[in-house]
């Protein structure tokens, strides 16, 4: 959810699609449509004008501009195996030392 948009995002696994919707359910719009990108979508998380979700079968996480959907690029992830029973709000958590 965008709540400063007022927004619901999901991922479609069978059309390999990322769309969005307003609250009242109204405004659909097709944000990213890719075979390439977008094989076994697991979560979504949004932080600023950014989308981030994970994927199973590329086994990492994906983040584009969540109002077009260009931009698309894997994220590396240091130090770490994501692991896709956690959250995605575990990549982003501030490392403490």
């Amino acid at each position: 959810m965008d709540i400063f948009n007022e927004r619901v995002y999901w991922a479609d696994f069978d059309t390999k699609t990322i769309a969005s919707v307003d609250y009242n359910g109204n405004d659909q719009r097709t944000i990213l449509h890719s075979d390439t990108h977008i094989q076994n979508p697991y979560s979504l998380a949004i932080f600023e004008e950014k989308l981030y979700w994970t994927d199973r079968d590329q086994g990492g996480v994906f983040v584009m501009n969540k109002f077009n959907g260009t931009e698309v690029r894997k994220v590396k992830l240091f130090f770490f195996t994501l692991s896709f029973t956690s959250p995605i709000y575990y990549v982003f958590r501030p490392m403490s030392f």
